[in-house]
């Protein structure tokens, strides 16, 4: 009987100890609603306690409960868990199951609700023309992206540019830009944040090239000798982005002399002892040092004598390897004589060109434009030039 009792003893002794000691309370794992930055380090800490047991006892997993098998989270220990990133898209907020077990097989468990933050991308210009002495007016509106659609934060400096602002208008945030003294190549260095990444870029700012000045074509002109003829040589040119500071005029040779004044009126005398043509090249500069020249021809006539005259050609086509004749005695007169001779030169393109009598023979070479000078000599010997453009055909 004795034997008996004692295991009963021993199995109450037991319960009165299961009875009388403190209540295992499972793991307590604290909620989380969380943003990872994109530029940020994907680790982080959360509070886990147990009454009874360490954190390190514990035994914790977390993972995604839609694909068990696709570990985003996994814990490192001390509380601490990582999160890889760069597997969402933007704007996804995935769930992570986070279990914790007691050494007694006493569990909890949450679920956390977390997002990969995609921080903002840049995409304004790499490079602004600014001209000199004007502004740009620069909406941040258009330098930032967020994929996530979250609210930016857009500052901006500049180096060597004066950056005003911000001011706010219809679009939002704007800055307007401005050159420094004396500058001619500058940054604006940009931030762009969002609440929880930021980004920088920088946009370079140049002055746009400088245009030269643009030539209208200057008729040919008509000086007697000891004449002096004036052309205003600042009505047939302009410069688009500056302004015409000087005007030179050099003729081809001593047949006549050329002086432009500061307002750029030409004053042509003539020179030549026999009537003749010559060429006259006029040079204009603009205000930031670019030139362009035009050539014009001159002619220079003798009392007694008026040099034979032109009427205009009209354009001539020919196929290459063809040929086609101009009667030049239709495009040309002589008021007091008559036409000796004519003579034809290839100025420009691929023609061949010869004169018989006033028959003028043009040949293609090969595709493209050509320009051909013409002079008719009177029987006095004085002489008068024009061209005749030719379109050759392939």
């Amino acid at each position: 009987m004795r034997r008996c009792l004692l295991p009963l003893l021993l199995l109450l002794v037991g319960c009165v100890d299961i009875v009388t000691s403190p209540y295992n309370r499972p793991p307590v794992i604290a909620d989380m609603d969380t943003v990872i930055p994109e530029h940020r380090p994907d680790t982080f800490l959360v509070k886990i306690t147990d009454d009874n047991d360490a954190l390190e006892d514990l035994t914790i997993i977390c993972f995604n409960p839609l694909w068990p098998h696709n570990r985003r989270c996994r814990y490192l220990g001390a509380g601490l868990f990582e999160i890889r990133r760069g597997l969402t898209r933007a704007g996804v907020t995935f769930p992570q199951l986070v279990t914790a077990t007691d050494t007694d097989g006493l569990g909890s468990m949450q679920v956390w609700d977390i997002r990969v933050n995609h921080a903002p991308g840049y995409i304004g210009p790499d490079t602004l023309l600014l001209p000199k002495d004007t502004g740009y007016i620069l909406h941040t509106r258009f330098l930032f992206k967020d994929p996530d659609d979250d609210s930016l934060n857009v500052t901006v400096r500049g180096e060597g540019i004066r950056v005003t602002g911000p001011v706010r208008d219809h679009l939002g945030e704007s800055y307007e830009l401005t050159w420094e003294a004396g500058e001619d190549e500058g940054l604006v260095l940009l931030e762009g944040m969002d609440p929880w990444d930021r980004v920088t870029d920088t946009m370079v700012v140049r002055t746009p090239p400088n245009l030269p000045p643009v030539w209208e074509e200057v008729d040919s002109q008509f000086v007697d000798r000891g004449s002096v003829i004036t052309v205003d040589l600042k009505d047939h040119v302009s410069d688009l982005d500056g302004e015409i500071t000087a005007i030179a005029a050099v003729p081809s040779d001593g047949s006549v002399s050329v002086s432009v004044s500061p307002e750029g009126v030409a004053e042509i005398t003539g020179e030549a002892a026999t009537s003749g043509s010559v060429e006259v090249t006029a040079v204009a500069r603009d205000d930031r040092g670019a030139s362009s020249e035009e050539t014009f021809p001159v002619v220079v006539t003798i009392a007694g004598n008026r040099i034979p005259e032109w009427s205009d050609l009209p354009l001539v086509t020919v196929s290459v390897d063809q040929s086609v004749s101009v009667d030049l005695a239709d495009y040309s007169m002589d008021h007091d004589g008559k036409i000796e001779s004519y003579r034809a030169w290839r100025v420009t393109g691929h023609v061949r060109v010869s004169v018989s009598g006033s028959v003028l023979k043009i040949t293609g070479a090969s595709e493209g434009k050509s320009r051909v000078l013409l002079r008719a000599t009177d029987d006095d010997g004085d002489h008068a030039y024009t061209y005749v453009d030719v379109d050759i055909e392939g």
